[in-house]
């Protein structure tokens, strides 16, 4: 069931009572992002003002890696995208709450918005979602968007910081090109000057300090701007400096003092300075994997001091991982692999919004079957077994045969499937996907052994359940036949008489299958469903029956199954995700624990509809 919840809809507006609450201040600031940058908390579990909570337990996971920001609930009116205030990445924090970093838009109504914000006109936002109604009966949340708004449904939600470029200034590309262009013009000037008796030592060196100074400000709002378009996707080609063909991005330096200034050595090198033999040896050393290279050129001043600095450090050991040359000095990178990479000299490493997760079976087996609630700690069911007497043809007068009828009772009991994530306080504070990407790895940890479960459990996995067919093909090359037999086998079988609808193969026996070949060279299973010729997704199919592919299922074995009638797969808990600081360890080493949990029982109601293949050849090479 989907139930879609608009925020203050005309019903809801009419129930809320004109009542604002704020409990947190905006706080300009300097930003790092030229457009400004926001904090808010989009909700907080508190009661709203139709008594509604939004508990953190009840939102789905993980959280979007970013979501749109409007103003109003415009996207509801469909305005989202001219009302566009900005876009920001939510996460929880260590108080259970939904928190929203974000940039706001270049946007005429991006900036108004922005500052409102900033003068305090504004400082109350609400949230929009859609309404999930597990099996079990409890309603999950799904994260769409979030609105700036003066008076929201839940007063909690509120905007904690707005941080806008120093003074309002908001620097383009153009206007930072043309800032390097000046600062290099005017050292050119400055060293004519010097040349010619018209400054002296110390009033040039005051103009270089003055224009270092100004190169390291354009540098930074340069790095900035890259960043917020990077985070909020604001960026053109144009913005990225990407002109012409677009998959050439362009070079910027900052500007070097002149070449024959004297008394400096901090200065970048431009590519005119370089000579034919210099660009080889850099080659070769990129070629090499030798990252974080420095170049200094031997026939100038500067490099000629550069040089002896470098020679300085390495004999007074102050760097390990350098050597040089008198043309080419170059940083190896012995002591750790390449792949870990070398920070160079000049940028800083920049970390990626999101982390990379660890890779499970991405099969749920447990998808596959038909759910139930269970209301108890088991679940008791009856099956109908069999008869003792068969239904009978009887003549007028004479008495009817009892069937006698033999039924059976069942009993599915719950079992908890869980993990634990512990984590250092300082990670999930430090590192801001953190907060959301550690409760996700974990419930997909979760399903993983899950899904282990159900197919290999001793006790009550399907391998292990008393009373299912079985078939051995024997390691013959005609597994096919084997595996068609077996979905014969559930149709005839008394008391299934099923129609296998499903069937369960390791991926590497799958392959063999399919690469299985007549004598005339042909395969024998269609490569192709028709569905995929039209361009549109079709699973794996045996012959009319969808394969699914898993990694827990044993190679060479081959699980056919009618599972509209053979399982029933009772959910007595759904997946729960809890986060504690408070507990006496936690408190101690200063840390955090994720806990995540669901309670599960797998029914096998008729065993007869299953029947397991094994003998099957598992060789990629297939056969013919």
């Amino acid at each position: 069931m989907l139930l879609f919840i608009p925020f203050q809809a005309p019903a809801r507006r009419a129930a809320m009572r004109a009542v604002s609450k704020s409990l947190a201040q905006v706080r300009p600031v300097e930003s790092e992002h030229p457009n400004g940058e926001f904090e808010l908390i989009l909700s907080d579990g508190s009661a709203d003002r139709d008594g509604e909570q939004l508990k953190a337990a009840d939102w789905e996971t993980p959280l979007p890696n970013k979501i749109h920001l409007d103003s109003d609930h415009a996207w509801a009116n469909g305005m989202s995208v001219p009302l566009t205030v900005g876009s920001g990445r939510p996460s929880f924090d260590s108080h259970g709450r939904i928190v929203v970093r974000g940039v706001y838009a270049g946007t005429a109504h991006g900036q108004l918005v922005r500052q409102l914000v900033n003068e305090g006109h504004l400082w109350q936002a609400s949230v929009s979602y859609l309404e999930h109604k597990q099996p079990n009966g409890r309603v999950t949340r799904e994260l769409l968007n979030g609105t700036f708004c003066g008076v929201p449904s839940n007063p909690n939600a509120v905007v904690i910081s707005s941080k806008s470029f120093e003074g309002g200034k908001m620097l383009n590309q153009a206007q930072i090109d043309a800032g390097f262009k000046a600062l290099d013009a005017s050292a050119q000037a400055a060293l004519a000057d010097l040349n010619a008796g018209r400054i002296n030592q110390t009033k040039f060196d005051a103009i270089m300090d003055k224009a270092e100074q100004e190169s390291a400000k354009l540098k930074a709002a340069k790095e900035n701007r890259s960043r917020a378009m990077q985070y909020a996707s604001l960026a053109s080609p144009a913005e990225h400096g990407i002109t012409g063909d677009p998959r050439q991005a362009a070079v910027f330096t900052q500007p070097a003092r002149p070449k024959s200034a004297p008394k400096r050595n901090e200065l970048a090198l431009l590519p005119t300075h370089l000579s034919q033999e210099q660009w080889r040896a850099m080659h070769k050393a990129v070629e090499a994997r030798a990252y974080g290279f420095t170049v200094a050129v031997a026939d100038s001043p500067f490099g000629q001091q550069q040089i002896a600095r470098m020679k300085a450090r390495l004999e007074s050991g102050g760097d390990k991982m350098m050597s040089v040359s008198d043309n080419v000095g170059l940083k190896a990178t012995p002591s750790y692999s390449p792949l870990e990479g070398s920070p160079g000299s000049l940028l800083e490493p920049i970390l990626l919004p999101d982390a990379f997760e660890l890779r499970y079976e991405p099969d749920r087996v447990w998808s596959h079957f038909p759910g139930a609630e269970m209301t108890s700690q088991s679940q008791a069911y009856l099956r109908h077994t069999s008869n003792l007497a068969a239904a009978g043809i009887t003549p007028e007068g004479q008495q009817i045969p009892d069937v006698q009828m033999q039924v059976a009772q069942f009993t599915a009991t719950a079992v908890k499937v869980d993990g634990i994530c512990s984590l250092t306080r300082e990670l999930v504070d430090d590192y801001d996907s953190m907060s959301s990407f550690a409760p996700a790895e974990l419930s997909r940890a979760v399903i993983d052994r899950e899904t282990n479960y159900v197919i290999n459990d001793p006790t009550a996995g399907l391998l292990a359940t008393p009373g299912i067919l079985t078939r051995n093909a024997n390691n013959s090359v005609n597994g096919i036949d084997a595996v068609e037999a077996a979905k014969d086998d559930i149709r005839v079988a008394t008391g299934a008489f099923g129609m296998a609808d499903l069937v369960i193969l390791h991926p590497t026996t799958w392959l063999s299958m399919r690469l299985t070949r007549a004598t005339t060279g042909q395969y024998l299973l269609r490569q192709n469903e028709p569905m995929d010729y039209l361009g549109q997704q079709q699973a794996d199919s045996f012959f009319g029956t969808k394969v699914v592919t898993n990694t827990y299922c044993p190679q060479s074995t081959a699980i056919v199954m009618d599972s509209a009638i053979a399982v029933k797969a009772f959910t007595r808990m759904g997946m729960e995700v809890m986060f504690n600081q408070f507990g006496d360890e936690e408190f101690t080493t200063f840390g955090v624990r994720y806990r995540a949990v669901e309670r599960i029982a797998l029914a096998v109601i008729r065993p007869a509809a299953i029947c397991v293949v094994s003998g099957l050849l598992s060789n990629p090479a297939g056969g013919s």
